[in-house]
């Protein structure tokens, strides 16, 4: 790597090797997990130079699954590929309980607890193959037990968007889920899930694509979304259908398949049900639809009156400190 490299990518091969040769896996016995899609990003690049780079490093052998994100069934199992995407569902659902309840907490820790129970019910369930609705049913028990303080009313709504790697990853964006708490914020994030979403809505708007696989999909989060309604309410996923129609409203019409798409019609979506107090938009250095997205927020922020931090990280220094200033006039009101 000459460090030119989008900085998720050199992650995830750093991440590779280190596994590889810590724990002494054989390469040709290893299999990378690393699904793919075509968008307007460097993404689709990832496995070609994974493997230049398993190469250079003596993983000779090293298999790299080049699985289409959109149709993971024609390589994996389907049952497999089902509890693949009922996890990610799952997954996002608790972080949103997580983050909507721990600012408010009247016992430190107590949403740290039920994280770790929540975590454990839904591991048994994904290995004994048990109902996880069931299991997200249990979780969410666990979190409505928890005593809130609210009489001071919600603390100020940050939402959390930009790349798909930096936004998951506390290590690649430096831990700023916990410094937006720690600032008196509570965190807003979408799901994992708004990225197939969009995708299938591009096939669909774009390509006449059949919109089945969208509905049955869409389905099934719904009904997992329904466990924890009460209390997620309003960090329910939209039908990207209507973050669509906000950009072609806001005259953004130039529809191309990719983050920029899913961060601009996400931050309008936020904006109209007023449900966020400032945006906060964060990327690897350089990355290309997130210089486009912060480009278009200048004007978004000027025409609606809402805060939108952009954050890009490069693996040094501590550019979250651009967050302090913002969270403080946040608080104030101002």
């Amino acid at each position: 790597m000459n460090g030119g490299e989008c900085l998720p990518l050199a992650s995830i091969i750093g991440g590779v090797v280190e596994q590889v040769k810590t724990h002494g896996l054989r390469p040709e016995k290893t299999f990378l997990y690393l699904p793919t899609v075509c968008l307007a990003c460097n993404f689709p690049q990832f496995p070609v130079l994974s493997s230049m780079a398993f190469q250079s490093a003596g993983l000779k052998g090293l298999k790299i699954g080049l699985i289409n994100s959109m149709a993971p069934g024609t390589v994996l199992s389907q049952s497999l590929s089902t509890r693949i995407f009922q996890s990610y569902i799952i997954g996002c659902i608790i972080y949103k309980m997580f983050n909507r309840i721990k600012p408010y907490e009247r016992e430190p820790g107590s949403t740290e607890t039920a994280m770790k129970k929540a975590k454990d019910l839904i591991s048994e369930a994904l290995r004994g193959g048990t109902d996880l609705r069931a299991a997200l049913g249990q979780a969410a028990e666990a979190f409505r037990g928890i005593e809130r303080d609210e009489s001071g009313g919600r603390k100020a709504r940050i939402g959390l968007i930009g790349d798909l790697y930096v936004k998951y990853n506390e290590v690649m964006n430096q831990k700023i889920q916990t410094l937006v708490e720690e600032l008196g914020g509570e965190l807003v994030i979408p799901s994992m899930t708004e990225y197939p979403f969009h995708f299938y809505d591009a096939d669909i708007r774009l390509h006449g694509g059949d919109p089945r696989s969208f509905r049955i999909l869409r389905a099934i989060e719904q009904r997992f979304e329904k466990i924890a309604a009460d209390i997620i309410g309003d960090q329910l996923e939209p039908d990207f259908e209507e973050c669509v129609r906000l950009m072609e409203e806001y005259k953004i019409r130039h529809y191309i398949a990719g983050e920029t798409s899913i961060n601009v019609g996400r931050a309008l979506y936020y904006i109209a049900k007023r449900s966020v107090d400032a945006i906060l938009h964060i990327n690897p250095m350089f990355c290309c639809p997130g210089v486009v997205t912060s480009s278009i927020y200048r004007k978004i922020q000027e025409d609606f009156g809402i805060p939108i931090i952009d954050i890009f990280y490069d693996g040094t220094g501590n550019p979250n400190s651009l967050l302090i200033p913002h969270m403080h006039y946040l608080q104030r009101g101002t």
